[in-house]
């Protein structure tokens, strides 16, 4: 039988709804405080004021779970983690860009025939992307390096700068 892109599409949604089913369902009987995310293919949990040997034993039944449902699974950190394109720390609390290495950024030209308004909107959607994902200035920093450049070679001037959250919030729209 063949299935269509659309269908395949629809038939990982679900899976991935029935997954967080089995998921909340297993870790709110031990667990009072517990978040869990899945964005396509990645998965995050997060834990609140739970010690090591919890974890690790939720880790292990959750495998289990997986194992019964035969669907693959991969580390669990309780340190740093990435998901999607931010790093995560358990740490301390902070989180920053991440890029797979050696990953080339590239943005649509300023010399393409977008719309303008799209054109003159990508660099501060990027900055406010960045901010975002970044818990301090100086993560900003870290990272903001490797997308000037990439928006210098797609013909946009200017740098990069640091918006902290309630810098954002000010802003008001225009009704």
């Amino acid at each position: 039988a063949v299935v269509s892109t659309q269908s395949t599409g629809e038939i990982a949604e679900i899976t991935g709804i029935y997954i967080l089913h089995l998921i909340n369902e297993y870790l709110n009987t031990i667990q009072d405080r517990c978040d869990v995310g899945l964005y396509r293919d990645d998965g995050l949990i997060y834990l609140e004021n739970a010690n090591g040997p919890l974890v690790n034993r939720m880790i292990k039944e959750l495998h289990k779970n997986f194992e019964r449902q035969k669907l693959n699974h991969y580390r669990a950190s309780q340190k740093n983690d990435t998901f999607l394109d931010t790093t995560l720390s358990t740490e301390d609390g902070s989180y920053r860009p991440y890029r797979k290495p050696n990953s080339k950024i590239c943005y649509v030209s300023n010399a393409s025939n977008h719309p303008p308004s799209i054109l003159k909107n990508i660099p501060s959607s990027i900055e406010t992307r960045l901010s975002n994902i970044s818990s301090s200035e100086s993560e900003f920093n870290e990272a903001r390096q490797d997308y000037n450049e990439a928006l210098k070679r797609a013909g946009y001037e200017g740098n990069l700068e640091f918006k902290p959250e309630d810098e954002k919030k000010k802003k008001k729209k225009k009704k």
